[in-house]
C-alpha cells in the first residue's frame, strides 16, 4: 500500500459562523531543532513518524471582516440589550461579511497572511483540512474553492464539518 507523505498541510478553522477566520500551517521541524517527543519505549516509531512528531505550527493567519456591528445595534433592531447578550454569550461584537462573501473568500485572506507568516508560497502546500459549519456549498467541500483561489495545484483537500453544540 503507498502513502503520502504530507509536509505542508494547510489547516482552515473557522469559527463564529462566517465571521472570524483563522489558519495555521504546520510544517515538520528540522530535526534537532523541536522539542523532542515522548515515545514510549515499548514502540519503535519509524523516521516518518518521528518527522511527524517533530511538527511544528510555521505560520498563521486570521481575518475577520471589516463591518463591525456592536450589541447595541441588535439591540436598534430587535428586543434585547447589550446586557442580555454578554451575559448569556460573552459576545460584545462581532464581524459581518458583505454579502455575496462566501467562506472560502474569507479563507483566502486568512490563508495568505498564513503562508506569508510561514514564508511559504501556495505552492509549497501539499494539502488543506478545512474545518467549518457553514460551507460555501454542501458539496464540493469548501477546501476545494479554497484551493481553486490560492492556486494551490495537485493537491488533496478534506473538510471538516462541525456544527453548533447548543
Amino acid at each position: 500500500m503507498a502513502t503520502m507523505q504530507i509536509k505542508n498541510p494547510l489547516f482552515i478553522l473557522q469559527c463564529h459562523h462566517i465571521i472570524d477566520i483563522g489558519s495555521l500551517l504546520i510544517k515538520n521541524s528540522v530535526p534537532g531543532k523541536a522539542l523532542n517527543p515522548v515515545v514510549p519505549a515499548s514502540t519503535n516509531p519509524s523516521k516518518e513518524e518521528r518527522e511527524m512528531m517533530r511538527s511544528v505550527i510555521r505560520g498563521i493567519g486570521s481575518y475577520a471582516p471589516p463591518q463591525v456591528v456592536k450589541n447595541d445595534d441588535l439591540a436598534r433592531l430587535f428586543t434585547t440589550s447589550d446586557e442580555w447578550i454578554r451575559t448569556r454569550t460573552g459576545i460584545e461584537e462581532r464581524h459581518f461579511a458583505e454579502q455575496g462573501t462566501t467562506c472560502s473568500d474569507l479563507a483566502l485572506k486568512a490563508s495568505q497572511k498564513a503562508l506569508e507568516d510561514a514564508q511559504l508560497q501556495p505552492s509549497d502546500l501539499d494539502f488543506i483540512i478545512f474545518a467549518t459549519l457553514s460551507p460555501d456549498h454542501h458539496f464540493p467541500g469548501t477546501g476545494c474553492y479554497l484551493q481553486a483561489k490560492l492556486g494551490a495545484k495537485n493537491i488533496g483537500c478534506l473538510d471538516v464539518r462541525n456544527q453548533c453544540t447548543g
